[in-house]
């Protein structure tokens, strides 16, 4: 730290121009003093660095070198790494094939489909697909689908869940051939005069069947009442989904997504439910494979461009999304299959090229959703910097959460000047939080603020409170 005050001073003295709103590492600003002294936080529980994007000069400098948990703000690397490296207007396709003549309207063989690791790949850009097949003649699909995934090789010992709570949407796992977020949907319907809720699932699963004990009852709306009791029970080859407890009718119709299955079982269950929709037969049943070479391509369906999709991947801060962003990475610039070492490769080589220290740093799966992940504050910054210098510098300062807008920051700076100004990252786990991002402050300046808190006691909002402070402060310089 004093090596860096003393460069910083001598570059002033030979620019003969010198800024002394550098803070030194022995001090922080009052407020967030304040901010900490308020809940008993130490300050070696917080790491701090602020940069100005245009002279890439510190104006906070607070133990920015300590290797750190990230959170979700790691989502800030992978979605500018992929912007940079792949562009902007990257693409996935969804290959549709068939290995045998089409004969009066039908396949007799398998139809295969082939992913690769579209992120926003749902049910409504399926359907076009489903679409321009079935205006290509074909009615009937005797055979089974066969579904090739192998554009990603995931070890299972790399897919861990982060932790026990295995049906929440945070937790599905990547996969090529992922479609509608890995969650399954399921509808609850309140009507005006039943005593209990309707609920379906969508798509229908083979192998899985429904069975809800769930009850209507009067009153507000409250999480207890409006978030039912699931369980998956296995038995004799089927797995029935069970809902139970008590629903509030205030609450009303509703969607509550989980993850049940797996890819193949999810891309099959919504396939075949849009073929049959449209009109189409389909008798068969479903399997992972390979597309055979001697296969047929009949139609690619093309994803939305990637920067459409970081905003998702950010604001909405969609962990799988992100993960099939991190494992694109080392497909594309590497090879297929794509790998999580592939990927953390391309990252490492990527960040020492600009000349970032990426030394003891480790991406891990590039959510962030992950007690493994570790990096500086610094590096944070220093990335955000060279994106404020990109040629989607823009766009990807807009794909962050807005303070006082929109995504995770919708809630925070309302009716305060900085709203609209402040672009921010958050990132939450157990002991964690951490933002990182932009801010233009009142001077007309543009700061990145990278911060990351590790301490037990942080929930509660204590910890936004302490990056509130730190926000504000920015914004005031």
């Amino acid at each position: 730290m004093y090596k860096k005050v003393v460069h910083k001073l001598l570059h002033c003295l030979i620019a003969a121009v010198c800024s002394f709103n550098y803070v030194l590492a022995a001090d922080l600003p009052d407020n967030i003093k304040q901010a900490l002294e308020k809940y008993n936080f130490p300050d070696s529980s917080i790491s701090i660095y602020v940069e100005h994007t245009d002279d890439k000069s510190a104006l906070l400098d607070w133990r920015s070198d300590q290797q750190v948990n990230p959170a979700s703000t790691m989502k800030v690397l992978t979605t500018y790494a992929g912007l940079d490296l792949l562009g902007s207007d990257y693409t996935w396709n969804t290959d549709f094939y068939i290995d045998s003549p089409i004969v009066g309207g039908t396949i007799q063989d398998e139809f295969y489909i082939k992913g690769h690791g579209d992120p926003l790949l749902i049910n409504e850009t399926l359907e076009q697909a489903v679409l321009a097949i079935r205006e290509q003649g074909i009615h009937t699909l005797a055979g089974d689908l066969v579904i090739d995934n192998s554009y990603f090789d995931l070890e299972q010992s790399t897919l861990a869940l982060y932790d026990d709570f295995s049906m929440s949407p945070y937790n599905a796992l990547p996969d090529a051939a992922n479609i509608n977020f890995g969650t399954v949907e399921f509808n609850i319907l309140t009507g005006k005069y039943s005593s209990r809720p309707d609920v379906r699932m969508n798509p229908p699963l083979p192998g899985y069947k429904l069975f809800s004990r769930l009850r209507m009852r009067g009153g507000n709306c409250r999480s207890r009442y409006r978030s039912p009791k699931i369980e998956l029970v296995p038995y004799q080859g089927t797995v029935t989904i069970s809902f139970a407890g008590q629903y509030a009718k205030r609450c009303g119709n509703s969607n509550i997504y989980k993850v049940i299955t797996t890819a193949d079982k999810l891309l099959y269950g919504a396939f075949k439910k849009l073929w049959q929709q449209h009109g189409g037969e389909f008798s068969g049943g479903y399997k992972y494979g390979v597309v055979p070479e001697s296969a047929k391509l009949i139609y690619t369906l093309v994803s939305e461009p990637l920067i459409n999709q970081i905003s998702i991947m950010n604001k909405k801060s969609n962990n799988v999304m992100t993960r099939q962003l991190f494992l694109t990475l080392g497909a594309e610039k590497i090879s297929s299959p794509g790998t999580l070492d592939k990927s953390r490769q391309v990252i490492n080589s990527w960040l020492n090229k600009k000349g970032f220290d990426t030394k003891d740093s480790f991406f891990d799966n590039g959510s962030g959703l992950s007690r493994k992940s570790k990096l500086s504050t610094k590096l944070l910054s220093d990335v955000l910097t060279d994106a404020a210098n990109h040629l989607q510098a823009k766009e990807f300062m807009e794909s962050l959460a807005i303070a006082g807008v929109d995504g995770t920051m919708r809630n925070r700076f309302r009716n305060h000047p900085a709203q609209g100004q402040i672009f921010i990252k958050t990132g939450t786990l157990n002991g964690v939080r951490a933002i990182a991002g932009y801010v233009n402050s009142q001077s007309g300046k543009q700061y990145t603020v990278a911060t990351i808190q590790q301490h037990p006691g942080i929930g509660n909002g204590r910890g936004k409170a302490i990056q509130n402070a730190i926000l504000d402060w920015a914004y005031q310089q």
